[in-house]
């Protein structure tokens, strides 16, 4: 039982507390994916809880020879955070919650520096070439299983990720050539 698709079917059965191995299992990658769309660290936990009530109560229509358990729940984690930036309408760039405390090294700066310069050039980029570049490079997904989750063509994928990695490189190096 140690496949996604074998814990749903022992689910289905009546084995309701397996499911919190999917939980434990898929829950900071989904709240990765879910922060990226969102730019809200502490509503993403919510979307996070959201996702997995959804995916619970619609177990039944998970059907594994469609696709992967994974590209099932992403989806669900990607139609909710669309969902609630509907309802609120804001597209407010993502912050970081962190700052570099008094007693930290320089390493610790110049690395605190270098990530603020990354996620200044992610959230410089199209939502849609974002979202396939922190799905790929951060959640390490193969690029057929972000075609399912993002409903597009593989060379989609590609294509977004290329020019996703093109332009961050360009950011980054005018970010870094100005400092």
């Amino acid at each position: 039982m140690n496949s996604d698709a074998s814990i749903v079917e022992n689910i289905l059965r009546g084995e309701s507390r397996l499911f919190e191995h999917l939980v434990l299992k898929y829950q900071k990658p989904l709240f990765v994916m879910i922060v990226n769309m969102i730019h809200d660290r502490h509503q993403a936990n919510d979307l996070v809880q959201d996702t997995f009530l959804a995916a619970y109560k619609g177990l039944a229509s998970f059907d594994a020879g469609r696709g992967a358990f994974s590209s099932w729940l992403f989806r669900i984690a990607r139609n909710t955070s669309l969902n609630y930036r509907r309802q609120r309408r804001d597209h407010a760039p993502f912050a970081e919650e962190t700052a570099i405390g008094a007693g930290d090294t320089e390493r610790d700066a110049a690395r605190q520096e270098t990530f603020q310069a990354l996620d200044a050039a992610l959230a410089a980029l199209p939502e849609r070439d974002r979202t396939v570049f922190i799905l790929a490079e951060v959640q390490g997904l193969a690029l057929a299983e972000i075609a399912a989750i993002e409903g597009i063509k593989l060379g989609t994928v590609k294509s977004r990720l290329s020019r996703c990695k093109d332009k961050l490189r360009r950011l980054l190096r005018t970010r870094m050539e100005k400092a």
